[in-house]
């Protein structure tokens, strides 16, 4: 259901955020842009990430038209072994169990792609239960939350946090 992102994409990009048209083709050109990808494969100290620089970020995909998007956000300096991970879908496909799909198969594509990940982080608005379920049976572990964090709807609202380790531990 993840699949690369594309120009066409544009148009249900624009719409649940709501991004401007100018803004949803930005956000297509940086994430199609191989200098935003990151390197894949078996990482080491010495070497890095042996594999080829990869996209991070996809169009989530029903019966072949876009409606949402997932995607991992690297850490920097000492958090260069971390991401978060966030997503999007259009609300006419909520509660049908799409994330619920999505997420774990991108959990887990995204410990095998890259093995320089050791955590994933990702949270959801306090009242946004639906996406905490989605973490909850995705194998992410609740963390904590942070108060008054955000602007969203014309209200201040809260984040729950979620972290998952990367299964058998880091690779060295």
């Amino acid at each position: 259901m993840a699949q690369k992102v594309y120009p066409s994409d544009g148009d249900m990009i624009a719409e649940p955020n709501p991004y401007s048209e100018e803004a949803s083709k930005a956000w297509i050109d940086r994430n199609s842009d191989p200098k935003t990808h990151v390197r894949s494969g078996r990482w080491t100290p010495e070497k890095g990430a042996e594999g080829p620089a990869i996209p991070t970020h996809y169009t989530i995909a029903v019966h072949g038209e876009a409606c949402g998007g997932i995607g991992l956000v690297f850490g920097q300096d000492v958090y260069f072994r971390t991401a978060e991970l966030g997503y999007w879908l259009s609300q006419e496909h909520w509660g049908k169990g799409v994330m619920s799909r999505v997420v774990p198969a991108f959990l887990e594509w995204s410990w095998k792609t890259f093995g320089v990940l050791v955590r994933l982080n990702s949270g959801a608005y306090d009242f946004n239960s639906g996406s905490q379920r989605v973490l909850d049976k995705a194998g992410f572990v609740y963390e904590g939350r942070r108060a008054d964090i955000a602007y969203k709807d014309g209200r201040i609202v809260g984040e729950v946090l979620y972290g998952a380790l990367r299964p058998g531990g880091p690779e060295m």
